[in-house]
């Protein structure tokens, strides 16, 4: 007999995701350190189609600090409030 499993996203089950930059990224400005000297990704909110979080705590949490940002100086941050990202749990992406 056969069980086939539906698997919707293999990666997400991992919980770790990583961004190694390289010297191209620093060239080209997308990875830039921080006043402390971390590195980080400057992205736009164009560049995020949706977020996927655990559960709906999270995906809360996650929105109310999408529309905090709405006092924000710095314009590309500001378009995450005024045009908030989708956002879903995890199991919502088994309804599709």
């Amino acid at each position: 007999m056969w069980v086939i499993r539906k698997e919707i996203d293999l990666y997400y089950k991992e919980r770790e995701w990583r961004l190694v930059p390289l010297i191209a990224n620093f060239i080209s400005g997308s990875t830039v350190f921080n006043k402390d000297g971390a590195i980080y990704y400057e992205f736009d909110r164009s560049d995020v189609n949706v977020i996927v979080t655990p559960n709906d705590e999270i995906r809360t949490k996650v929105l109310k600090y999408f529309l905090s940002l709405s006092s924000e100086s710095d314009q590309r941050m500001k378009e995450f409030a005024d045009n908030p990202v989708p956002i879903v749990t995890y199991d919502d992406l088994h309804k599709w």
